[in-house]
């Protein structure tokens, strides 16, 4: 929700904010990474899809947010030319 009023806020505090809440998907996703073997032997055939979903999920939003951070850097960039 934040980056749809990215607009209105600072460039400093855009991208203060998309890193520290890619630093919090990156540690969930290593938590998810380091439970696989625990996973892997207790979890049923669906409940292990919907792990595999999750990794995958939070895959995708740090991709997301590094596309958005790129993003923001290229505007600094063009804002100080």
């Amino acid at each position: 929700m934040r980056l749809f009023f990215f607009a209105h806020l600072a460039p400093e505090e855009r991208k203060a904010i998309a890193l520290r809440h890619l630093h919090s998907i990156e540690q969930m996703s290593a938590q998810l990474d380091a439970a696989r073997p625990e996973i892997g032997t207790r979890a049923d055939r669906f409940q292990f899809l919907c792990y595999e979903f999750g990794i995958r999920m939070f895959h995708d939003m740090a991709s997301n947010l590094g596309d958005i951070i790129n993003a923001l850097e290229e505007e600094r960039t063009e804002d100080a030319q």
